[in-house]
């Protein structure tokens, strides 16, 4: 479980990792591989295919002055690299306790709509229409 790593993937070299860290990755790595043959087998790529394209969406990204890492590249790093993991799971962590604390309150239910409405609040800001409180949101 995510709840069980630091907050903080800077503590990566001042801890000792327990060994059911190197059990997760490894159990994330055979899932993420097995999922990411199912998904080239349906779409009828190969391997080789899959890695001129992540490469070639890793580049646009960097030259365009985007952020190179999206989920689903953070999940290939974080498959292959131990310590690309724990600083993952570190930021599931920190995703997970921030939608508990903020979003679930005292429900054990989470409002999607409402999760969507915050989200775009802390992109874009206030995106009210009029100037009434119970004004309509974009």
């Amino acid at each position: 479980s995510c709840i069980d790593f630091p907050l903080d993937a800077a503590s990566f070299h001042l801890m000792e990792h327990p060994l059911h860290f190197t059990e997760a990755h490894r159990a994330f790595r055979e899932l993420f591989e097995t999922r990411a043959q199912q998904y080239l087998q349906a779409h009828g790529l190969s391997e080789e295919n899959f890695l001129q394209l992540a490469v070639a969406v890793l580049e646009a990204r960097t030259a365009g002055g985007e952020q190179p890492a999206g989920d689903v590249l953070q999940g290939l790093v974080a498959s292959e690299s131990y310590e690309a993991f724990f600083s993952y799971m570190c930021l599931v962590r920190r995703r997970r306790e921030f939608a508990e604390r903020t979003l679930c309150g005292a429900n054990d239910e989470l409002s999607w709509p409402e999760l969507v409405r915050r989200t775009l609040l802390h992109d874009l800001g206030d995106m009210t229409v009029g100037d009434t409180p119970n004004s309509e949101l974009l």
